[in-house]
């Protein structure tokens, strides 16, 4: 980003003498001949009394005369955008964060399965220092709007990702984390994770909103071998036969309700309604479309909605969640119904900031409503 710094180009006036101005634009002349104390009488042999400029106001005004000091107006570049000022803005913002979290951690600096994140945010607040220390982001003033339209914050490398990560900071900052332990918030490294626990609160907020707050919540927890993760699944009963999980294990050959065929599966969200399940895997990525960032799910990912629809017993539907453009939704040789969403596919899913909405919502809401109103009777 400090190579490629977004600039425009601004046109000032400013007064020069004359020695200094390259071309005068007839706005700039007219203004100068309006303003007698710009000119000074040239004494007898001056070098510029020869000049053409000279000789022809000698002709109309009788005298000895030479602009001394002109008005122009100059085109040049800055980095003083609404683009920069964002960026400038956020980081900022993410210093105070990292300063926050390092207060909460306390004299330690870590925590139990990262002892060395106090280190690590030491790290990035120097890097931010350095990055914001850089001569051009002297230039950059403060923000007084957040540009959501522009196309250089959603699309242009380096300023996509940043605006991206500020959207799911801003909508995952809005929700009750109780659920999860505060440490493991801490804990967050990448914006996919991120975007994963708001892909799931976004389901759950659609739920408490048709059945009110879950019953019961409970967590799977499940070690790992390496010794340094420790991988938690959630469940919250909403009551009569719904659920909702998040990173729960869908064993091999299970006579449970989250059984595989043939090997351990593990979506990221799942919403059981009785036996028949809904999967849905966040994915912050997809297919790009020149610089334009994100616009079509990868087609692996799809290939795995087509595994899970296939190996996992009970599956309605297996969607992709992703914060690109377009949705895509592929038939399935065992649906069973006429549903538009007994099938797999890729919906999209995405905050805006602008508006405060989230970019597919209507989508993930019908697809919810579907699920729950096709229940067996």
């Amino acid at each position: 980003m400090h190579r490629a710094m977004h600039e425009r180009m601004v046109s000032t006036v400013e007064e020069a003498s004359i020695d200094r101005v390259r071309e005068l634009d007839s706005a700039a002349a007219m203004t100068l001949l309006s303003r007698p104390a710009a000119w000074g009488r040239l004494e007898t042999g001056h070098p510029l009394k020869d000049t053409a400029l000279a000789r022809s106001v000698f002709q109309r005004a009788g005298r000895r005369l030479f602009p001394g000091r002109v008005r122009s107006r100059r085109r040049h570049a800055t980095v003083d955008t609404p683009e920069n000022r964002f960026v400038k803005f956020f980081l900022t913002r993410l210093e105070q964060r990292l300063a926050q979290i390092k207060a909460m951690l306390g004299e330690g600096g870590g925590t139990f399965l990262h002892p060395e994140m106090g280190d690590e945010i030491g790290r990035l607040e120097r890097a931010l220092d350095r990055f914001l220390d850089g001569p051009r982001w002297r230039e950059v003033g403060e923000l007084r709007h957040i540009p959501a339209r522009s196309t250089v914050l959603q699309r242009r490398a380096g300023y996509r990702e940043l605006f991206r990560l500020f959207a799911l900071l801003q909508q995952a900052s809005r929700h009750d984390a109780n659920l999860l332990d505060f440490t493991a918030l801490v804990e967050i490294k990448d914006a996919p994770l991120l975007y994963e626990y708001w892909c799931f609160f976004q389901v759950k907020q659609r739920l408490d909103a048709r059945f009110g707050l879950p019953r019961r919540a409970s967590i799977i927890a499940e070690a790992q071998p390496e010794g340094d993760a420790l991988r938690e699944g959630l469940r919250l009963d909403y009551g009569r036969g719904i659920a909702l999980y998040y990173n729960a294990t869908c064993a091999a050959r299970s006579s449970g309700r989250l059984s595989s065929y043939s090997h351990d599966l593990r979506p990221d969200i799942i919403l059981s309604d009785g036996d028949r399940l809904l999967i849905l895997d966040a994915k912050y990525r997809g297919e790009a479309s020149g610089d334009t960032g994100i616009e079509s799910p990868n087609p692996a990912d799809i290939d795995k909605m087509h595994t899970y629809r296939e190996a996992i017993r009970n599956v309605w539907g297996a969607f992709v969640l992703y914060p690109g453009e377009k949705p895509e939704i592929h038939p399935a040789f065992t649906a069973r119904g006429d549903s538009r969403y007994e099938r797999v596919g890729a919906l999209v899913l995405v905050p805006d900031i602008l508006s405060g909405e989230v970019d597919g919502s209507d989508e993930i809401e019908r697809l919810i409503s579907e699920f729950l109103e096709r229940r067996k009777s």
